[in-house]
């Protein structure tokens, strides 16, 4: 799979130390909440109940803002796209729910997986679980430098790309790492809009490349970010 999704990188990795991913969510992060069953559809209730969660309208003071519980959710189910958030112990433990069918979500998600660890999320099929694995230590372990990984999703073996997943490495203020997160977003749509609003159209590629032979918007950052040490910034 790696391959085929422009994800070679992740196949050079030590796979040994792939592996050692805690995807049964084992150990310890800094926050997990303990003393509760992982698999338990009411984790989240009852894992809420432990530590006292802050709900309804209960101010939140972020980074830059003040919000409600009730704002926050309200907010992050308008984001344009499908959150995830999993946290450093290999637990999902939120997304932002925008449809009540699961069937709905490109990056489908129900109520009842938030506390699961990964082995429960990922299914056993495959290298499903093998390429999960890859991107958690590749993440995790900031491989060669890269904080992001974006995969193409297909409906098959060279069908069109239905969306992409962009997973991002998150870290708290020391540099530390905090977890992943997940963003699943159709850019069609972007992609149409863009083109109307400019007088451009979107016609076939005769030489289209290969998911795995194309730059992903982390690489064109990163050489922009080489070619920027080296000469001047760019505008």
């Amino acid at each position: 799979m790696a391959e085929n999704d422009g994800l070679r990188w992740l196949g050079e990795l030590d796979q040994a130390e792939v592996e050692k991913e805690d995807f049964a969510a084992k150990g310890q992060g800094k926050y997990t909440v303990n003393g509760l069953n992982p698999h338990d559809d009411n984790w989240l209730e009852e894992a809420s109940q432990k530590v006292h969660a802050a709900q309804g309208d209960d101010y939140v003071l972020l980074d830059r803002g003040l919000l409600t519980v009730n704002q926050l959710n309200w907010l992050l189910k308008e984001v344009y796209g499908e959150l995830t958030y999993c946290d450093d112990n290999h637990q999902l433990m939120w997304y932002n729910r925008q449809y009540d069918d699961p069937n709905q979500m490109m990056g489908r998600r129900r109520p009842e997986q938030v506390g699961d660890n990964m082995d429960d999320v990922h299914p056993d099929v495959g290298n499903v679980r093998k390429y999960a694995k890859q991107v958690w230590y590749g993440l995790r372990a900031k491989a060669d430098g890269r904080d992001e990984v974006w995969t193409p999703v297909s409906r098959g073996h060279g069908e069109p790309i239905m969306h992409y997943n962009r997973y991002k490495r998150i870290e708290d203020e020391a540099g530390n790492f905090r977890g992943i997160a997940e963003w699943v977003v159709d850019l069609k749509p972007l992609a149409e809009y863009y083109c109307r609003t400019n007088g451009l159209k979107m016609v076939p590629d005769e030489q289209a490349q290969r998911p795995d032979f194309v730059e992903t918007p982390a690489d064109v950052k990163r050489h922009q970010a080489d070619i920027d040490a080296t000469s001047h910034p760019s505008n």
